[in-house]
């Protein structure tokens, strides 16, 4: 089964804070972390608005973060999306800055279960499309015998 994940099509399924009013927002925005992330295939630490990524960054004029963790999200090969944590105040900057690799790690931690689960779906899925062609083909045949 093979899936075509295109970055126009990227939509924002959950989010807390600033971002709850924008679920199922599309965020194709080019140079962000995400992107980075993407093209890196691994886990991305933008520091403070100083980094290259957010000079880069097409909406760095309103961007409120002051920090941010991505991590990709990857199926065979396939970028599902990407894990996303922020700091917008002060104190949690300071508190991601000083303890950055419990931040990495919970980070990595919570993307390995979104994957493990999205996997788990996809396998079930394949399952019942192999569980409905052999019922297919048992059905259409006389005799015979399967080992």
């Amino acid at each position: 089964m093979e899936y075509d994940v295109n970055d126009e099509n990227t939509v924002r399924v959950a989010g807390t804070g600033i971002f709850r009013s924008i679920i199922y927002a599309n965020e194709n925005q080019p140079y962000s972390a995400i992107e980075q992330a993407k093209m890196d295939r691994r886990l991305v630490f933008v520091q403070n608005r100083n980094s290259r990524i957010c000079r880069r960054c097409s909406t760095s004029r309103i961007c409120t973060g002051l920090a941010e963790m991505v991590v990709p999200l990857y199926i065979k090969q396939v970028f599902l999306g990407s894990l996303s944590v922020f700091s917008y105040d002060n104190k949690s900057h300071r508190d991601m800055l000083e303890h950055t690799e419990y931040y990495k790690r919970l980070v990595l931690h919570v993307a390995d279960i979104i994957t493990r689960i999205a996997e788990g779906c996809l396998m079930k899925d394949e399952l019942e499309v192999t569980e409905q062609a052999l019922s297919g083909l048992v059905d259409s045949v006389q005799d015979g015998a399967f080992l």
